[in-house]
């Protein structure tokens, strides 16, 4: 993460005369190109270009790219305690366990909200999951761009009051309609948990092993949600089903206040507040950071910023390929949402809290696969040590989990297909 872009935000041809006067600033601050540059009494120290000689300002330019490969390896000093790293680990396993949990609450209650609405289209009842579901798709698209235009915490909250709020009118749903559209809503602001989270933990987590082993928690986290969600659904919408929503305003709410304590994690952004101060303190207006310098407006969004994810999946073969690996894993994994009740209500005749419970084995099941991660990435940290081949080509280093995991994913599926009967328990 860089202050600044390498000599080209102060040097365009729009801004020719930046050259000479203004001054750039380093996630650190940066270290004085030479004796005569002013040095300000602040916490950060920067450097002043004169324009004499185009000599000095070549040295001041490989100063600022210096400044800026030692800034890629660090991180704002408010950043580096480990309390500090762990609340926001914590924050967002709280923000996607709000939001899957929210995804799969209508699981164990359809079999009332069914009949109360009058449905009993079987291509209907699921709607209220696969509309969520729809969220997810769609909200990622905007949510995770625009964090890095207007900050990670700004969008969690926004988002995250939104999917608060308009949780309301579907526990309040006078119609089939209204429920289906706040639920979609609500799908789409929940998704920004599962958008922005991950570059979150990037900009905390430096260090690849342990940010790696941090986004497995996460993933790990994920499951939790949905798990707990037919349980909840299942034993309380037997006393209403407008309750199972309720239950789940409740979870976030009290989640909302663990949240906004969040502290902002983008560099640019934290940079962007250390100069304004800089430049209040000094009165030298001249100071600046790249990210100031980046054009803005409802253009500039909607034609570079929000494009950016779709042109990564047209052009790039990796980030396509995982997408469909994981739109294939998030199906089946969602399918189970609609089977289980099905096999266990319809077959087993278990009520619906009960049923519930036979989703556990899932959560199990991640806890498990999170502890092979684990283990494996020690496996890939030795054969790095060693310099084995596999170990030496980046996209090598994640692909015997996924070997492993999608053919056990088939053989699960076809394992609950064929024991689901009367006679097998």
């Amino acid at each position: 993460m860089s202050g600044f872009n390498g000599g080209q935000g102060s040097r365009s041809p729009n801004n020719d005369s930046l050259a000479s006067s203004d001054t750039l600033v380093g996630d650190q601050g940066v270290e004085e190109p030479s004796a005569q540059h002013e040095k300000l009494d602040t916490n950060i120290n920067f450097p002043h270009i004169k324009s004499e000689s185009s000599e000095s300002d070549h040295k001041y330019k490989d100063q600022r790219l210096k400044v800026e490969e030692q800034d890629a390896n660090s991180r704002p000093n408010e950043l580096r305690r480990t309390g500090k790293k762990i609340y926001i680990l914590l924050c967002g396993i709280v923000a996607v366990v709000n939001s899957t949990l929210g995804s799969s609450l209508p699981s164990g209650a359809i079999n009332y909200i069914g009949p109360y609405f009058h449905v009993t289209s079987d291509q209907q009842l699921v709607l209220p999951i696969s509309l969520f579901l729809v969220g997810y798709i769609l909200g990622p698209l905007f949510f995770g761009p625009l964090s890095k235009t207007y900050r990670r915490k700004i969008i969690i909250l926004s988002s995250f009051t939104v999917f608060i709020i308009f949780t309301i009118p579907y526990a309040l749903a006078p119609d089939w309609p209204t429920l289906l559209i706040f639920r979609l809503i609500c799908g789409i602001n929940a998704s920004s948990a599962i958008a922005v989270v991950g570059g979150l933990y990037a900009d905390v987590f430096r260090d690849t092993v342990i940010r790696g082993r941090t986004i497995a928690i996460f993933m790990a986290a994920t499951t939790c949600g949905p798990m707990l969600a037919p349980i909840i659904s299942g034993f309380v919408s037997v006393m209403s089903w407008r309750w199972t929503f309720w239950v789940g305003l409740i979870v976030a709410g009290a989640s909302m206040v663990f949240l906004i304590f969040l502290p902002e994690t983008y560099g640019p952004t934290i940079l962007k507040k250390r100069v304004k101060r800089i430049r209040k303190e000094t009165g030298n207006p001249n100071v600046f950071v790249r990210i100031e310098l980046e054009k803005k407006g409802a253009k500039q969004i909607a034609t570079v910023t929000l494009m950016r994810p779709l042109h990564m999946i047209v052009c790039e073969a990796i980030v396509l390929f995982t997408c469909l690996y994981l739109l294939i894993a998030y199906a089946i994994f969602y399918l189970f949402f609609e089977a289980y009740p099905l096999i266990f209500e319809g077959i087993y005749h278990m009520s619906p809290g009960v049923a519930g419970l036979a989703f556990l084995p899932i959560l199990v099941g991640a806890i498990f696969a999170l502890a092979i991660f684990i283990y494996y990435d020690s496996v890939l940290q030795r054969a790095k040590k060693a310099n084995a081949y596999w170990a030496s080509i980046e996209e090598f280093h994640r692909l015997p989990l996924a070997c492993f995991g999608g053919p056990l994913y088939v053989i699960s599926l076809f394992w609950l297909g064929w024991t689901a009967s009367p006679n097998i328990y």
